[in-house]
């Protein structure tokens, strides 16, 4: 009778161990398959071209932790680039077989015209992009409103050591500390509110 049980229970013990075998291996499995379609959706949209440099393997992300709503938001929007950085909404214009905007504005402006930084540009945009030695535009992208235009440069002044250096230097590694993601966050949430003030109303 003893045999019996002691036999008994070593077959119940390898079938819990094959299933749990088993079960590790369906979610290595699962996992493994996320992460090859996590890496095809990244790479292939060019939309996600300044989050691909913010992020290179699916993990938590300490930003979730952000308490502050709005300041979350933005911080989620810059870097997913759904935004309306004119990086992003020159993405949207109607462009005519020319590569010329046909916007309902009297200016028309070529794709890579129409992604100028409006404060690091010049308003006669419209006659310089015809210029032939005219220099490529300053963009309105992620990385030039974050370390380099003038702008913003009064908040990028208050940020602190730590943060400031990080986005100077342009770490794309900004350190995921709560605290340091909520000071991020504030930062890119002023910028919003400064640039798009309608919106933040």
């Amino acid at each position: 009778m003893v045999t019996l049980l002691s036999d008994s229970q070593s077959a119940s013990g390898n079938t819990d161990s094959r299933l749990r075998t088993s079960s590790t291996a369906v979610k290595e499995i699962l996992r493994n398959k996320f992460k090859i379609a996590w890496n095809t959706a990244l790479t292939s949209s060019s939309k996600l071209e300044f989050y691909r440099q913010l992020k290179n393997e699916p993990s938590f992300e300490s930003n979730l932790d952000i308490r502050n709503r709005d300041v979350w938001k933005s911080l989620a929007q810059l870097r997913s680039s759904s935004h309306r950085l004119n990086i992003e909404t020159a993405r949207y214009l109607d462009y005519n077989v020319h590569g010329v905007s046909k916007s309902k504005s009297k200016i028309s402006l070529s794709k890579e015209w129409s992604r100028c930084c409006k404060i690091c540009c010049t308003p006669d945009v419209e006659l310089l992009q015809q210029l032939p030695f005219a220099e490529k535009p300053i963009v309105e992208d992620e990385r030039h409103v974050l370390v380099s235009c003038p702008a913003y440069h009064h908040l990028r002044i208050n940020l602190n050591d730590h943060i400031k250096s990080s986005i100077l230097a342009w770490d794309e590694q900004v350190p995921s500390r709560v605290n340091t993601q909520d000071e991020l966050g504030l930062y890119v949430h002023r910028i919003f509110q400064q640039r798009f003030p309608k919106q933040n109303k």
